[in-house]
């Protein structure tokens, strides 16, 4: 992954990390105890993660989902993804930050449908409503 293109590098210690992730965020928090809550839903979230990273794309969930996880808050009801474009010829990475000339307002990956919701001019944050069965949230992807 590139920073003011240098590449990053969060191996040194997991505090500079969290440093370097906060300047780049703005806010982060640092859970030194995890804990992870169980919820019906982690079957759904695991499923999700590994359809994305079976296409290539390497991420990590972050937001109120890592928060209700790490028993911090009692619930969600949205879910940030940071994507390290690694691939940019990955079609559900194309698909997700809308490249192309005609766009699809939804589409299906495995059984999840994306139904695209909208996009934060200049800040490269595409929001979509997720929905897999009985569950259905609206993540944002950020592109880094």
């Amino acid at each position: 992954m590139l920073v003011d293109g240098k590449s990053f590098d969060g191996s040194t210690s997991y505090v500079e990390a969290h440093r370097h992730l906060q300047a780049l965020a703005g806010n982060t928090t640092w859970v030194p105890t995890y804990t992870p809550r169980p919820f019906t839903q982690r079957d759904t979230i695991r499923r999700l993660l590994a359809t994305f990273h079976r296409h290539n794309m390497y991420c990590f969930l972050a937001g109120t989902f890592a928060m209700f996880r790490a028993g911090i808050l009692n619930s969600f009801d949205s879910a940030a993804v940071f994507v390290a474009i690694t691939e940019v010829h990955c079609q559900l990475v194309q698909l997700i930050f809308r490249r192309g000339a005609d766009p699809p307002q939804q589409f299906l990956v495995n059984d999840f449908k994306f139904v695209f919701e909208e996009e934060e001019p200049g800040l490269g944050v595409y929001f979509y409503t997720i929905t897999r069965r009985n569950f259905s949230t609206l993540f944002s992807f950020f592109w880094i």
